[in-house]
């Protein structure tokens, strides 16, 4: 599935999330899909939210909380 009909945004901060080793699972629907941390922990993909700058900051977030994980998988 692709990210055109995501906000620019999101779509930057999907591609950090790939930068530093985690997964980007693609959904369908109102939720685009998750940021998947090899810990089990994920975040949600929403691709039709009012604020779209506050999901990729979510994102954001999510990836500096769990990009020490995605490192320990790649040892």
């Amino acid at each position: 599935m692709g990210r055109q009909g995501l906000h620019k945004e999101i779509r930057r901060a999907l591609d950090e999330a790939e930068a530093v080793g985690l997964t980007v699972r693609p959904l369908s629907g109102h939720t685009w899909g998750w940021v998947v941390c090899s810990c089990g922990e994920h975040v949600k993909v929403f691709s039709t939210g009012r604020n779209p700058e506050q999901g990729a900051k979510l994102i954001r977030r999510f990836v500096v909380k769990h990009s020490d994980h995605a490192k320990e998988v790649e040892r």
